[in-house]
Order: C-alpha cells, then structure tokens, then sequence
C-alpha cells in the first residue's frame, strides 16, 4: 500500500514540474493563479471550448460569405471524416466520399496553413471531378471546381467544392480566396 502512495506522490509531482514549466515557457496567463492541477484543467478546457466556438463562428462566415459573393454558383460543403479515411461532400441528397489518399488531399492534410484552395479545370482534373459533377442530374455544366479548405473544429479540416461556369463566377471566388487570405496548393 505504501509503495502505490509513494507512486502517486512521484506521478503527482512530475505533473506539477511539468506544467510549471510549461507555464513558464508557453502558457504564462493560463497559470498565473493556478494553485492544482483540478484549476489547471477547468481552465485549459474552458480555452479550447473558447477556439472552438471561434472557429465554428469562422467557418459559418466564409460559408455565409460565399453564399452573398456568388449567388448562381453551386457550392457543396463537406468534412474530413477520419473514422473511414474520406473527404465527405453533398450533393443533390447524394453522398460523395473521396478518399483521403488522393495527392491533394493528402497536401491538404499536411499544410499547416489556415485556409487553402486548389483551382481545377479541364487540363488538370486527373481525378474527373468535373465530369462526376457533370453527369449529375440537376446540376449545371461546369468548367471549373475551385475547392477551398479551411479550419474547422479543432483538427477538422472543413471544405467546400465551388463549380463555376463562368469566368465572372471564377473571378469572384478567387479574388474572395486572395480576400481571406487563401492559399493556393
């Protein structure tokens, strides 16, 4: 019995050597008042539910952003799903998944940056999005597919598809892509 107090004495006080000086070193506001590891938790989990909810606020304004910016223009959210490995777009009651091994998806996944867009047309699609989205029912033809992805919720990768058929629509989303600050793959 005496050897598992002595144990969780050891364990205690690494976890309290460990966040002082992770304190020192990264986090000084966070620690400035905390006097147990019970405080240092309550208050590490109210700032990630804080980012969070940031977060969630940012990606609802790119998405509301779009919809003003190019009204005619199809545009189809989606998520990284990571309990099967996919990409998971809607479309028209349909469920798309493309799976994450794709080259640049995988890019996507690895870039640290906040927001990134990749621009495909007719010479560079190798993996046909157009022509997926042009044997639709319901959809328009389109020429272009801008796909912009951006931070989600905390280590989700939220992503949109934008089909364009015009050069006008085109020109729009990329100058709103120059406009916050995406980054092209």
């Amino acid at each position: 019995m005496g050897a598992l107090k002595n144990d969780e004495n050891f364990i205690g006080k690494l976890l309290n050597e460990t966040i002082e000086e992770n304190c020192k070193i990264y986090d000084k506001g966070l620690c400035a008042d905390i006097v147990n590891l019970d405080d240092y938790f309550e208050k590490k989990s109210k700032n990630k539910a804080e980012e969070k909810l940031e977060s969630v606020e940012s990606v609802e304004s790119i998405n509301n952003e779009l919809s003003k910016l190019i009204p005619n223009t199809d545009i189809f959210y989606g998520k990284y799903l990571p309990e099967i490995g996919c990409y998971r777009l809607m479309v028209n009651n349909l469920i798309l998944d493309f799976p994450s091994n794709l080259a640049f998806f995988m890019k996507a996944a690895k870039v640290q940056l906040e927001n990134l867009y990749i621009q495909l047309n007719h010479e560079n699609d190798h993996f046909q999005f157009i022509k997926i989205f042009n044997s639709m029912d319901n959809l328009k033809k389109f020429e272009t597919i801008i796909i912009l992805f951006y931070q989600g919720v905390k280590l989700e990768r939220e992503f949109c598809f934008i089909c364009c058929n015009r050069n006008e629509e085109k020109k729009r989303v990329l100058d709103f892509t120059v406009k916050r600050n995406f980054t092209t793959l």
